[in-house]
């Protein structure tokens, strides 16, 4: 019966530390961008309302 390495052993242990990092990782970039589109994009999107309003004020005022 031949064993296998002891090294093999730690390869296959580093392997699936590194793929459930990995995972672990994507998982977190990806709620962060949810978050992101759920929360910043609306923000800027009033924003970009609010600016729009004052310069057609100003506008306005100018005629």
């Amino acid at each position: 019966m031949i064993t296998s390495p002891p090294y093999q052993k730690f390869r296959t242990k580093l392997k699936l530390i590194m793929s459930t990092s990995s995972t672990l990782i994507n998982t977190e970039v990806y709620n962060s961008s949810i978050y992101t589109s759920n929360y910043i994009d609306p923000q800027l999107t009033n924003l970009k309302r609010v600016v729009h309003a004052i310069s057609s004020e100003k506008k306005k005022l100018k005629d």
